[in-house]
């Protein structure tokens, strides 16, 4: 008998294994492994623009959109959804990224004081400048503020240099961080 599933919610370029149970008055079948890996359907350049006021409500990007988003000089807040693809141009308010994804998922460097954050596995992407005023990065896991301290580019205590480096989780744990250090 051939069996079929619609699925939703998939991550694009991940692989899933799975295999099927069949269960009737005869008792229990389970059939062999099996894997299947999605394509890559996420864009390579941005697809759409959005600019943000002083009076802007929150701003939501969805798996599989990269947006260039211009910010104001108030505070935005904006929504990435696991998949997303960001870029934040002027954003120098205190602003909120909301990121659908744990911060030990992720690499980060950095160009001048542009960041860029990644993560391989959902194609979560972000590009957002530092500023010397914190922009608050909230994962899923807890928060780091991103800001220029010293004339150095930090997210929580990591120095963000220009090689690709993981994205540091205190203690295999997010730490909580503002600007003068632990909370």
């Amino acid at each position: 008998k051939t069996v079929s599933a619609n699925l939703t919610g998939l991550a694009a370029g991940t692989t899933y294994n799975f295999r099927l149970v069949a269960t009737n008055s005869a008792g229990t079948t389970y059939g062999n492994n099996q894997f299947f890996t999605t394509t890559s359907t996420q864009p390579d350049s941005v697809t759409s623009y959005k600019v943000l006021t002083n009076q802007s409500g929150q701003f939501t990007i969805n798996y599989g959109e990269y947006v260039r988003v211009f910010g104001s000089s108030g505070g935005n807040t904006i929504n990435v959804q696991s998949g997303g693809k960001v870029e934040c141009v002027n954003f120098i308010g205190a602003n909120i990224i909301n990121i659908n994804d744990n911060a030990s998922d992720f690499k980060v460097y950095r160009s001048g004081a542009t960041v860029y954050l990644r993560n391989i596995s959902t194609g979560t992407f972000i590009k957002i400048p530092a500023t010397k005023t914190p922009q608050t990065l909230d994962f899923t896991d807890g928060s780091l503020e991103l800001v220029i301290s010293s004339g150095k580019v930090m997210i929580g205590t990591q120095e963000i240099t220009k090689t690709e480096m993981q994205l540091y989780v205190e203690g295999g744990g997010m730490a909580y961080y503002n600007l003068n250090g632990h909370i």
